[in-house]
């Protein structure tokens, strides 16, 4: 899957085309989980939990892998990605359209 921001419903219409069972990690998973069980049955594996927290160690792993492929930028040239709107601004532009 590419990176996106979708409902719940629609991300697990995606993960239902894949074949084989699907790994869940993070805290979604753990709010989810009753969720995913019912959807996915055996098919859903849940990561244990002590990996369900982001790590600065994990993101210096990843960094340390760009750097060594060479896959990097520089620091100044970096801008966030965000996959969705925030929530106020979410709110701001309901309350604009709703008047």
């Amino acid at each position: 899957l590419s990176e996106d921001a979708f409902g719940l419903s629609e991300l697990f219409g995606k993960l239902e085309a894949m074949d084989g069972d699907i790994l869940f990690a993070g805290d979604g998973s753990v709010s989810y989980r009753t969720e995913i069980e019912e959807s996915f049955g055996d098919r859903a594996v849940f990561a244990e939990k002590h990996l369900n927290t982001p790590r600065a160690s994990a993101l210096c792993g990843l960094a340390y892998e760009a750097y060594d492929r060479a896959d990097f930028e520089s620091y100044f040239e970096m801008k966030p990605e965000y996959l969705r709107e925030s929530q106020a601004e979410q709110q701001r532009k309901s309350r604009v359209q709703n008047g």
